[in-house]
């Protein structure tokens, strides 16, 4: 009963889950890549229901096999249906003069209950409800009218079930067994069987013997038919689209020092400070590993309390060995790209926003070689979770030359590129930000940027009153030494809310005044700040006609 989807009737960053789907726990580079590229199209995330980590996750899930039902509910989710039918709404539908048989296995009684119950008897199933757990049971009926059914036989029992006979002429051998009486189901048509022999209830239908239709609804879990497209929603739903509203740069302060980009920086930041996008500065070793170091330079080994190798000169890099045996501030662990995604795998909601600095071509291939070929053969997953930092219109082509990756940040602080080309590069590109310093940003600028669907994040605020004030501006994001998540992401939610309830209001006030509102202006004030709304709003309330409210469209329009 699966109907086409369409993927824009599903929620931005949603995973879905298709009805047949890649099973294994570890995917392939040609089937990261394919995810990618289908997020790239639908903004959807493909998942696998055995990879997903319901604890930690904030995106509704989107799936067709009701058997993850009873899991979603362990872990509180809200499941509710997104596309398909009810068990009563299939068999009102069933064409009069139709045979309908129904086995259960394992168990179908604990969704018939209340309305569902009420309803189902109408149309003559009256042994089976939640009281009959784990029950075997049988029903064969006839459609007489639009809403009832003639009832041939029904039987309910804690025992293995079984009927024989003829009907319509044709031969017919239905049995059932719960979970404790043998858990399975058969409908044998002519010597031919007929069930699906899935948990809940097997259903077979038919008018004309050459043309059987064969279904389940698996009772246990839903009263929904099997195709059905269910939507769960976790505890804690990401409140917004926006992935890059905090940025830890170089794993966060940690110890009251910056850039140390070591592994006990980035446990510590995720658990105390609430990040979960980690911006990590990665330099390639003497022999090409890719390693977590903001540069070569001398002052940085006294930066981390590290003790320069013998034979190393200024700028040069160590070998990974070399880079390994130096702990950062005497005691804590430095990191390769492998040891990165280790931790990315242990810990499924933790994103890598890659630092490496470099624009000569050669140097970006060998750098996102690595970081590619580093996810192979087993942990291919985690290139979902990284986002190139890119510096330049050429190193954005340079690497999607080498994965496709699902989003990047366009970081604007090598770059002399106007706005305007700014703008005209990322239309239509996964890039998902533009990161840039304080004194480049404009509201004019962040506006043209956030109605392509990119936001805009400043580096780097450590103060709580900066972010208020550019959360003001509409800067949706911001990279930090040493604010938690909690803190900025709080004040972006008031700040929007407040935004929300002047819109509404003025929208509200538009339509009763002057009517129905065409989408264009919509649209303009969905992207206005909230000083912008404020300062349409006077304009707007001593305007007493139609014509006039025409011409302040107009006004907004062009504006």
């Amino acid at each position: 009963m699966n109907v086409e989807l369409d993927f824009s009737n599903l929620d931005d960053g949603a995973i879905y889950i298709p009805a047949s789907v890649y099973t294994k726990n570890q995917i392939s580079l040609t089937y990261a890549a394919y995810i990618s590229e289908f997020y790239r199209k639908n903004k959807i995330w493909i998942g696998n229901f055995s990879m997903l980590n319901l604890e930690t996750n904030r995106n509704p899930i989107f799936f067709y096999s009701s058997i993850y039902i009873p899991q979603f509910n362990r872990y509180d989710y809200n499941v509710e249906l997104a596309q398909g039918k009810s068990l009563p709404q299939y068999l009102e539908e069933v064409e009069i003069g139709s045979y309908v048989i129904i086995s259960i296995k394992d168990d179908g009684s604990q969704q018939i209950k209340e309305i569902t119950l009420e309803e189902v008897k109408k149309l003559g199933i009256t042994l089976i409800d939640k009281s009959k757990l784990r029950c075997s049971y049988i029903w064969l009926a006839r459609k007489t009218d639009e809403a009832s059914y003639e009832v041939l036989h029904e039987e309910c029992s804690p025992e293995e079930l079984s009927w024989e006979g003829q009907v319509g002429g044709e031969n017919i051998l239905i049995k059932s067994g719960g979970s404790n009486a043998g858990n399975y189901s058969s409908i044998m048509i002519n010597d031919v069987e007929k069930s699906m022999n899935l948990r809940g209830m097997n259903i077979v239908s038919w008018k004309e013997v050459t043309e059987i239709s064969t279904t389940n609804c698996d009772t246990f879990s839903t009263i929904y038919m099997q195709g059905s497209l269910f939507k769960a929603i976790p505890p804690n739903l990401r409140y917004s689209n926006n992935h890059f509203s905090v940025v830890s740069r170089a794993g966060g302060k940690f110890q009251g020092v910056n850039y140390t980009n070591c592994k006990e920086a980035i446990e510590w930041n995720y658990k105390v400070r609430g990040h979960r996008n980690f911006e990590i500065d990665l330099e390639l070793t003497s022999d090409q590993e890719l390693v977590a170091r903001l540069d070569w330079q001398a002052y940085l080994y006294g930066h981390l309390m590290q003790q320069r190798p013998d034979g190393i000169k200024e700028k040069q890099p160590l070998s990974s060995e070399q880079f390994k045996e130096l702990k950062v501030l005497n005691e804590y662990t430095p990191l390769t790209i492998t040891d990165i995604y280790e931790l990315m795998v242990s810990t499924p909601d933790v994103y890598l926003i890659t630092d490496t600095k470099y624009l000569e071509p050669e140097t970006i291939k060998k750098q996102f070689k690595r970081i590619v070929t580093a996810a192979e053969p087993n942990r291919c997953e985690v290139l979902m979770r990284i986002v190139p930092q890119i510096y330049s219109e050429e190193m954005y082509s340079i690497i999607e030359g080498i994965f496709p990756f699902p989003n990047y940040i366009y970081s604007l602080y090598a770059t002399q590129s106007s706005d305007d080309e700014i703008i005209r590069f990322v239309e239509g590109k996964p890039i998902g930000a533009v990161t840039m310093f304080p004194d480049r940003y404009t509201s004019d600028f962040g506006r043209k940027l956030k109605s392509l669907g990119v936001e805009v994040v400043l580096h780097t605020i450590n103060d709580m009153e900066h972010v208020k004030k550019y959360v003001a501006m509409n800067v949706g994001g911001f990279y930090t030494d040493s604010l938690s998540s909690i803190d900025i992401e709080s004040e972006i939610i008031r700040y929007q809310s407040e935004v929300k309830a002047i819109r509404d209001m003025l929208l509200l006030y538009i339509e009763k005044r002057f009517g129905p509102i065409s989408s264009s202006v919509i649209n303009i004030l969905l992207k206005y700040s909230k000083q912008e709304l404020e300062e349409f709003a006077p304009k707007l309330f001593p305007i007493n006609t139609l014509e006039e409210f025409h011409l302040l469209c107009e006004e907004v329009k062009s504006t």
